[in-house]
C-alpha cells in the first residue's frame, strides 16, 4: 500500500473565508494565526468553534476537491493511483495547521476511500524563528525517514500544502532517496510529478566525508562552542561543505541538507563512513 506523505498548509480556513462571511469565526481564526501548537489546550474554545463551522460547511459543499488543496490533491493522487493509501498529514508547529489536519482527518472518510489516516505536528517547523525552522526540519525529516521505514518503493511525497520554505528540502530528500513528488496548483486541475533524476555516485567523495567524520558526529549534536565554531569555519572540512552546515553567531550545525545526508548515510550503512559506497 502506497504512503502519501502530505504537508498541511492553511488553505481550508481560506476557501471557507472566500464563500463565507462569517465575522465570528474570522475573529476567532485571527485571534489564532500567530499561536504555536503548545497553545492548543487553552484554545480549546475557540478551536472547538472554528472546527466545527469549517466541518459544517465542508460537509455541505458539493465540490469537495475544492474544500482544501490537501484533499484535493489527495483525490487527484486516488485518481491516478487507482488504490488505497496510507494518509500522513504532517502539520506545522502552530494552532492553525494542527487544526487543519485535524478538520481534513475528519472529512477524508466521506472523500477519500477507504482511508487510513495518521497526524503528526512537527516541532519547532514555522517560519517566525529562523533557528528553530532549522530544528523543525531536523525533526520533519527524521519523522520522513520513520515513515518510510527504510522501504521508499511505496512512498509519495505531497507537497501541495505546507510553507513554500520546506519544498526545496524535501526536493532533495526524494531525489536522494528516489521517491516521487507530486504538487496540484489550486486553481487548476493539475497533478504535477516531480520526476526523480540519476544522481551521480560522484555526487559526494565519500572517502572524504569519512576522514571529516567527527566533524559531522559534532555538528549532528550542535557546536556551541566559540572556539569550536571559529575552528570548523577555518577547516578544510567546512570549505568543501559548507552547504551542508548551518551557523550563526558562536552555533554551528548541520543543516537540513546535511540531515539528510547523515540520515540517509546512517540508514544505509553499517561500515565505517571511508568505505561507504552511497547506493543511488
Amino acid at each position: 500500500m502506497k504512503k502519501i506523505i502530505t504537508m498541511v498548509g492553511a488553505s481550508i480556513f481560506e476557501n471557507y473565508f472566500r464563500k463565507n462571511e462569517d465575522k465570528i469565526i474570522r475573529n476567532y481564526f485571527d485571534k489564532l494565526k500567530e499561536k504555536r501548537a503548545e497553545a492548543w489546550n487553552s484554545e480549546k474554545e475557540r478551536i472547538k468553534r472554528i472546527h466545527n463551522a469549517i466541518k459544517e460547511w465542508a460537509k455541505n459543499e458539493s465540490d469537495k476537491k475544492n474544500i482544501s488543496a490537501e484533499i484535493k490533491s489527495l483525490l487527484k493522487l486516488q485518481e491516478e493511483l487507482r488504490e488505497d493509501f496510507e494518509n500522513y498529514l504532517l502539520c506545522s508547529d502552530t494552532i492553525v495547521s494542527r487544526l487543519a489536519g485535524e478538520i481534513i482527518k475528519d472529512i477524508l472518510p466521506d472523500t477519500i476511500k477507504n482511508p487510513h489516516i495518521q497526524l503528526k505536528v512537527i516541532g519547532g517547523l514555522q517560519v517566525l524563528d529562523r533557528k528553530e525552522f532549522n530544528k523543525g526540519m531536523a525533526n520533519l525529516i527524521s519523522e520522513i525517514y520513520s515513515i518510510a521505514g527504510e522501504y521508499w518503493d511505496n512512498v509519495i511525497i505531497n507537497i501541495t500544502g505546507g510553507y513554500k520554505a520546506t519544498i526545496p528540502y524535501l526536493t532533495i530528500l526524494a531525489q536522494i532517496n528516489r521517491c516521487p513528488i507530486y504538487y496540484i496548483f489550486e486553481d487548476t486541475d493539475a497533478l504535477i510529478k516531480i520526476p526523480n533524476i540519476p544522481f551521480s555516485t560522484e555526487w559526494f567523495d565519500w572517502e572524504t566525508l569519512g576522514k571529516y567524520e567527527s566533524y559531522l558526529i559534532k555538528l549532528d549534536q550542535g557546536i556551541t562552542n566559540k572556539h569550536e565554531v571559529q575552528e570548523l569555519l577555518n577547516s578544510d572540512f567546512y570549505k568543501e561543505y559548507a552547504f551542508l552546515v548551518w551557523t550563526e553567531d558562536d552555533l554551528a550545525e548541520l543543516n537540513p541538507i546535511g540531515k539528510i545526508i547523515l540520515v540517509n548515510i546512517t540508514k544505509n550503512f553499517s561500515d565505517s563512513l571511508p568505505q561507504m559506497k552511497f547506493l543511488l
